[in-house]
């Protein structure tokens, strides 16, 4: 006569695991694990996103105070001069002289410097927003640097720059500033990245002393 399985013989193969069983395991676990990265990997793209974008923000607040100091302690003896071509609503380029912004506590040089605030052409089609300096001989500004210039970029992949300025005489806004006497009250810069999004407008105040002379 058989005897019967023992209660332990019973209980150690309800222990054991079937190979669908085994099977539904690892797709559960090979699933969870894939959320689980999709997740963390979302989470990781959007901190880098999001440190991209507060370090671009910090840059172009920079650029921003940079300019808006650089325009409040002009200095008395620099002209200030724009001129926009016909039908353009502003100038694309400003220009300081005698000046030079890398060193503006310095009233004379040898040979004194000429600035302008201007765009530069890249590869890509977008421009490079910066300081191009330059000796007084030296007066073409368009196409490639030309001998005795040199170029200080302070913001790339530009899509647009328009400079405006506001007389206090006409309480308007004007495209251009060809007066060699005296400056803006005002001064608009309007700027668009590449990325297409919308454009930007800072205004910053002039400091109104009267080129060779009192204040304005």
């Amino acid at each position: 006569m058989i005897a019967p399985p023992s209660a332990a013989r019973l209980d150690g193969r309800r222990r054991g695991f079937t190979l669908i069983e085994v099977i539904v395991s690892i797709s559960v676990l090979v699933i969870v694990s894939g959320s689980v990265f999709l997740i963390m990997r979302a989470a990781l793209e959007a901190s880098a996103a999001l440190e991209s974008t507060q370090l671009e923000f910090q840059r172009h607040e920079t650029l921003r105070r940079v300019l808006d100091r650089m325009f409040r302690e002009l200095p008395g003896g620099v002209r200030l001069t724009a001129l926009a071509r016909e039908g353009d609503a502003g100038s694309t380029q400003v220009e300081l002289a005698p000046f030079d912004p890398l060193e503006p506590w310095r009233r004379t040089r040898d040979p004194l410097k000429e600035a302008a605030l201007t765009l530069q052409e890249q590869a890509n089609g977008l421009y490079t927003f910066g300081v191009r300096l330059r000796d007084p001989e030296v007066r073409a500004l368009a196409g490639s640097l030309a001998e005795g210039e040199e170029f200080f970029p302070l913001m790339r992949d530009v899509r647009l720059v328009t400079w405006r300025f506001f007389s206090s005489d006409s309480m308007e806004w004007v495209a251009s500033w060809t007066s060699a006497a005296t400056r803006p009250a005002l001064v608009e810069f309007t700027w668009q990245a590449g990325d297409g999004t919308p454009p930007q407008r800072w205004i910053f105040r002039v400091a109104p002393t009267r080129v060779g002379g009192g204040e304005t």
